[in-house]
């Protein structure tokens, strides 16, 4: 049986050898490149190399390039603004703003959380829960300034941020969608591009088809008079409002038409002039 003073001294002496084997375990660590680069300096008791504190990781090439000065749950990530600022990234990127551990650019950041959203409304930022637009990048759904033919601003005239979200705000916003330049709705209504009484009448809409007046923001087809401005009315008997369409309804449709005056198509069936 040890004396006590052997059995002191035996301890004194493990503690010292665990000592220097834990000192030896982080020495192996710092010499990995992994501890210059990422500020994984400290032996993980599972094994590995894990961050060893804010310290270590603003000690490390990901702080000075990347904002990663923040220790989580063993690895160094960016923890804040401030992070970000501070670094390489933003000085040359513009990349000045913490989202989920990373220092991006969030005028110009997709997240991937919010594909779906960002599709149907431009919204490409998760903060915490929900999904939402903070520039006109978003709304395009582009980083680019040109005008992407596949984003929200072209699709719906909806070019412009407002509390979060991508609206129409004026009709400059309306002219650079073919909602304007096809359907007419070049005017503002509630965030988004509606038409008008006065757009439909000047439109392709109203002259080829009929559609003069607006109902529910769009150009349609509402009464006689809508069918009797239209072409169609001059020229195949289309002259009567049903049901959102213009249609041969009677012999007198047909009969003042070209189509009855060149070809004998003088009688009204089925909605259509007919011999």
């Amino acid at each position: 049986m040890l004396s006590p003073r052997k059995a002191s001294l035996l301890l004194s002496v493990s503690a010292i050898l665990l000592a220097l084997t834990a000192c030896d375990e982080n020495r192996l660590c710092k010499k990995s490149p992994d501890c210059i680069v990422h500020g994984k300096c400290k032996k993980a008791a599972e094994g590995g190399c894990v961050a060893d504190g804010d310290e270590g990781c603003k000690a490390s090439d990901d702080c000075t390039g990347l904002g990663k000065c923040t220790s989580k749950d063993g690895a160094c990530i960016a923890g804040s603004n401030a992070d970000c600022k501070a670094s390489e990234a933003c000085a040359k990127g513009g990349q000045c703003d913490e989202n989920n551990g990373t220092c991006v650019h969030l005028a110009k950041h997709f997240d991937p959380d919010c594909l779906k959203q960002c599709r149907a409304d431009g919204q490409c930022v998760k903060t915490r829960d929900s999904c939402i637009a903070l520039s006109k990048y978003h709304c395009n759904g582009s980083a680019e300034d040109k005008l992407d033919t596949d984003g929200l601003c072209f699709r719906t005239g909806r070019c412009t941020v407002e509390k979060g979200k991508c609206v129409a705000a004026s009709p400059e916003d309306c002219a650079k969608s073919p909602l304007c330049k096809d359907l007419a709705q070049c005017s503002v209504e509630d965030g988004k591009c509606v038409a008008t009484d006065e757009g439909c009448k000047k439109a392709q809409l109203c002259i080829g088809w009929g559609k003069c007046t607006a109902k529910d923001g769009a150009c349609a087809i509402v009464s006689n008079a809508d069918c009797k401005l239209g072409n169609r009315c001059k020229q195949t008997g289309l002259c009567t409002a049903k049901d959102g369409k213009c249609i041969a309804d009677k012999a007198a449709d047909c009969q003042q038409a070209e189509i009855c005056k060149k070809v004998g198509r003088c009688r009204a069936k089925d909605g259509k002039c007919e011999k």
